[in-house]
């Protein structure tokens, strides 16, 4: 996912002015995941998968694991969130679900989600052109595992977002040309300094239409990031921290 503070410069998408906490993930440029445009800077611990990059060309119609965050202790402007995503290959068009928490003079994640630096479940959905909006879905803890999971189980090119089985908010317009990933992430990451986090990411899987199955993911690519360590992969499992 990608928690983006906005910053008062230009933004190449027409964005609202006001200031807000992105969660977002941008687009694919090559075999480089970029994850919010160049207005935003962020940092990102994660695993994903990228079509015709993996998997034998089969489309990547869903992704999931069970998340459990053991320790999220963002610094007061910014916020901490763990989430499973799917940004598509063409535009900035991304949807997630996992859980954040954001630091007590942030302003909470798009103004919506975690305003009380509490850890909380959210969805948030990122159009293609306009602002990003997070749906809050219940308080959550540290140490507690929820299964969250996207799927386009139509394989019409529409999400929908799933927390331990219970669908959510969706979204449309997806090419075949897109990225899940599972990732930790930090907003405004200019400093690895005065904050931390620890989750663990278990029996991630893969949604294919074709198979109408749901397929443990057993070789990814990875990605650090300037703050973050992920583990390597094994039996499906992975832990980010810092």
């Amino acid at each position: 996912m990608s928690l983006c503070k906005r910053q008062d410069q230009a933004d190449p998408l027409p964005r609202s002015r006001r200031r807000s906490r992105r969660i977002t993930l941008a687009a694919v440029v090559g075999l480089a995941l970029i994850l919010c445009s160049a207005a935003y800077a962020q940092d990102w611990g994660k695993r994903y998968l990228q079509y015709n990059n993996c998997c034998s060309g089969q489309t990547l119609n869903g992704t999931g694991s069970n998340i459990a965050v053991s320790a999220t202790n963002p610094d007061p402007p910014h916020c901490l969130a763990c989430s499973s995503g799917v940004t598509n290959g063409l535009d900035v068009r991304q949807l997630q679900v996992g859980k954040v928490r954001c630091g007590t003079t942030s302003g909470g994640a798009d103004e919506t989600c975690s305003l009380t630096n509490n850890l909380v479940r959210f969805v948030e959905r990122v159009p293609a052109q306009g602002v990003p909006v997070c749906y809050p879905h219940g308080a959550s803890s540290t140490g507690v595992s929820n299964l969250m999971s996207l799927s386009d189980s139509a394989a019409d090119g529409t999400f929908y977002a799933y927390i331990d089985g219970v669908q959510y908010e969706g979204q449309s317009g997806y090419a075949n040309d897109r990225i899940i990933a599972e990732w930790g992430e930090r907003t405004n990451a200019t400093s690895c300094s005065g904050w931390s986090g620890n989750a663990s990411f278990g029996t991630w899987s893969r949604y294919n239409y074709s198979a109408n199955s749901w397929m443990p993911v057993e070789t990814s690519m990875a990605s650090n990031g300037n703050c973050w360590s992920v583990s390597p992969l094994t039996n499906s499992n992975f832990t980010i921290q810092r």
